[in-house]
């Protein structure tokens, strides 16, 4: 697919979303503490209620009450929450009501804490390790694509997948098409025995001259039954049911010059190395085709 932003622009906009992150978090986290601090001096205020009525001595809890800090067995959170649900009308349910509140205040400012966290951890992120981390969330999406899976994206796009389409026009059941392989080798057989090869305007200017062109046609062709598609499907986007788009083929510099047979006989040595090939899904396939025929039944779909 040929995409709208560059990856600069991807990386740019990942750290600015970074760093607006920390500041919305922070105005979150403020609030918390405020919050927090005004929940245990009103608690501290009714200690003895507590012990009086509930049998709970908060000098017990010293992650949460003596640290005020989170504690990620909440052993004061459970022990109020039962209390809750049996206390009923109690006239002291209210200071129980007060406790989970500020038991969750906890909950919270220890989870933002982890969003600023993670969120200063993005912000310095640099574009090499971004572009590793786009990679490796790509070759697992192609991953699930080959595997005959469908990857559904977000925003109403709709599920990503392959199917294969068998061709049943009454009159045939193939198509003529180029076989690139074929052809290049063709192509390099005949440039070096020293043969000219076929050009289209070359023998047309002969032609409309009523000269002998010599020529030779390097094209091969072969017969298809059917085709790959790759589509697609329940697009919230368009009206019609399948999404089109326009394809754009992706080949890492150190596959250049060579077939999609040669890399497979290089480089794959399993199925694996197939999905991390830093290639576009359409060379990931016919790889996985050549290598593993029988995956052919992953996009035999009957729908």
């Amino acid at each position: 697919m040929i995409p709208d932003v560059k990856f600069k622009n991807y990386y740019l906009q990942f750290i600015y979303s970074a760093k607006t992150d920390i500041v919305k978090y922070k105005n979150e986290l403020e609030e918390i503490v405020i919050n927090k601090e005004e929940l245990y001096n009103y608690i501290d205020n009714n200690k003895q209620l507590l012990i009086e009525a509930y049998n709970i001595n908060l000098d017990d809890y010293k992650t949460e009450w003596i640290n005020k800090e989170y504690n990620t067995s909440e052993l004061l959170y459970n022990k109020v929450i039962k209390l809750f649900s049996v206390a009923n009308e109690d006239d002291n349910k209210f200071i129980i009501v007060q406790l989970i509140k500020y038991c969750n205040t906890l909950r919270q400012e220890y989870k933002y804490n982890k969003f600023i966290e993670l969120a200063n951890k993005r912000s310095t992120i640099l574009s090499s390790k971004y572009r590793a981390i786009i990679n490796a969330y790509y070759a697992k999406v192609h991953k699930c694509i080959l595997e005959g899976k469908g990857y559904k994206f977000g925003y109403g796009i709709g599920t990503y997948y392959i199917k294969y389409k068998k061709f049943s026009n009454r009159h045939r059941s193939t198509v003529t098409v180029l076989d690139y392989s074929a052809t290049a080798a063709r192509k390099k057989e005949l440039l070096a025995q020293g043969i000219k090869l076929y050009d289209e305007n070359e023998a047309a200017w002969y032609k409309f001259r009523n000269i002998p062109y010599d020529g030779v046609d390097y094209r091969v062709f072969k017969n298809k039954e059917g085709e790959y598609l790759i589509r697609f499907k329940d697009s919230k986007m368009i009206k019609d049911k399948f999404l089109q788009y326009e394809h754009t083929e992706y080949l890492a510099n150190k596959y250049r010059g060579m077939s999609y047979k040669q890399i497979a006989d290089t480089v794959c040595n399993t199925i694996e190395d197939i999905y991390n090939l830093q290639l576009d899904i359409r060379y990931k396939l016919n790889i996985l085709l050549y290598k593993y025929p029988e995956k052919c039944l992953n996009f035999m779909r009957y729908d």
